[in-house]
């Protein structure tokens, strides 16, 4: 692994060291210490964004899988892609369920 891949391999890690990090902030005690507003819109951004990422991968698996390909990619995506979906639907009720403590 080398170049972009490699470059875009590190930034997931590093983004989801950061959505554990605003996870936990929006329940432990700690995260008061932050701004409110900084958590709500990290929060509500990675609800976002993995929502999306989830839908439309999701969506793209099962099309693939219902043209007839069943590739390892497309099996793969099936197992995958709804627990980016469900990560962002928690990262939307956690930010709700902040919003309302707060």
């Amino acid at each position: 692994m080398d170049g972009v891949l490699a470059a875009i391999n590190y930034a997931a890690i590093i983004l989801s060291i950061i959505a554990a990090a605003l996870a936990l902030a929006l329940v432990r005690p700690w995260g008061a210490l932050l701004p409110h507003r900084l958590l709500l819109i990290g929060a509500w951004g990675a609800c976002v964004l993995l929502s999306l990422r989830g839908g439309v991968g999701l969506i793209q698996a099962l099309v693939v899988w219902v043209g007839g390909s069943d590739s390892e990619l497309t099996t793969l995506g099936l197992i995958f892609e709804p627990l980016f979906l469900v990560g962002g639907i928690l990262f939307g009720l956690a930010s709700r369920q902040y919003r309302r403590d707060r």
